[in-house]
């Protein structure tokens, strides 16, 4: 959350009912989590939604590092 604040560079919610929401990609998340054993440690990237009427984050992570900030949330809103 923080470094999505910091970079500043948000863009509108793919899903249009979701207009008081602003999503950013964070790259490159490996160097925040490690593990017992970092030689097998994963890339991370995350989306970080920010909602903006409630001001609440949500973060969703994952290490496929291919993925936009869209494909990411929208796989999360199949889930939900």
């Amino acid at each position: 959350m923080s470094i999505a604040k910091e970079q500043s560079y948000w863009r509108d919610h793919p899903n249009k009912k979701r207009k008081q929401q602003k999503i950013a990609l964070v790259k490159t998340l490996g160097c925040h989590w490690r593990s017992d054993a970092p030689e097998e440690d994963v890339e991370l990237n995350a989306c970080v939604v920010h909602d903006t009427k409630k001001d609440e984050y949500s973060v969703f992570v994952t290490t496929n590092l291919s993925r936009t900030t869209r494909q990411i949330v929208m796989t999360y809103e199949l889930k939900a």
